[in-house]
């Protein structure tokens, strides 16, 4: 099985709709364009020949309706012989990949309504930086190697199966941070983790990172980690400034504190 299709991997179909033969639409953002090349590629794949055409062509086509902002609602519904896909370039991802589904089940007209009720939908992975995997049973990580984070077309590819599922999150790396992880929070790794934070937001998938609770210890080299000291937040705040700012698509840290003698608040 090719890894980079999965569920994704679109097979001939004999009579598809006649809409299908005319795409009408000009997404703005990264993601409503990610959205029209998997509409573009995935009816190809189905047998269509879909040509892009104004939006005063009166021919029954799928129209894409990008609107602004980041909502992710989206609306799936039929206009006229047609069908039109409207919500935010998140969202165009989400009714673009629910009508391939449906279309390749044999529905013509699948109308969807959907918002979703979590904001945050995400994955969590125990990667480690040096490739290896807590409690991996199925090879070895991609997202790091030899001590660092590393890119490759795995990522994205990863990234299209997210958007497919309504997912919008992925933690890359083992929540029990430690060596070279713990340099994600610092300037270290930024140049790597902007690319990786790019390639999954091209299909609206926020790039988060575990920290350990006591950072200001290990990497800022005070002696406490209590978040009340004024020393302790000023270092995390000055660290988050400079990450977020190097990493515009990094949405937060996942911690794990108090468990397993992990140091968290309860420590203090």
């Amino acid at each position: 099985m090719d890894y980079s299709l999965l569920w994704l991997d679109w097979k001939p179909i004999d009579s598809l709709p006649e809409y299908t033969k005319r795409i009408i639409g000009m997404p703005a953002t990264r993601q409503g364009k990610a959205a029209m090349r998997e509409l573009i590629s995935g009816l190809k794949a189905m047998g269509s020949e879909p040509e892009q055409c104004g939006s005063r062509d009166p021919r029954p086509a799928i129209r894409l309706t990008e609107q602004r902002g980041n909502d992710e609602a989206v609306s799936l519904r039929r206009c006229g012989e047609g069908m039109e896909i409207v919500g935010s370039g998140r969202a165009l991802l989400y009714g673009v990949f629910h009508l391939m589904r449906h279309l390749a089940l044999g529905e013509a007209y699948p109308e969807w309504e959907s918002s979703p009720v979590y904001p945050i939908r995400m994955l969590d992975h125990w990667d480690n930086a040096d490739g290896s995997i807590e409690r991996g049973y199925a090879g070895r990580s991609f997202f790091f190697r030899n001590g660092r984070p590393v890119y490759s077309e795995r990522i994205r590819d990863y990234a299209r199966l997210m958007a497919s599922c309504g997912l919008n999150g992925c933690c890359i790396n083992n929540v029990n941070v430690h060596e070279n992880a713990l340099k994600l929070l610092t300037g270290s790794y930024k140049r790597e983790l902007k690319r990786i934070a790019s390639c999954l937001g091209e299909y609206g998938v926020s790039l988060w990172i575990s920290v350990s609770f006591s950072s200001p210890i290990e990497l800022g080299g005070l002696e406490t980690a209590d978040p009340l000291e004024p020393g302790v937040r000023q270092w995390w705040k000055e660290n988050c400034r400079q990450l977020f700012a190097s990493v515009p698509n990094l949405a937060g840290f996942l911690v794990k504190a108090d468990s397993e003698g992990r140091p968290g608040p309860h420590t203090y």
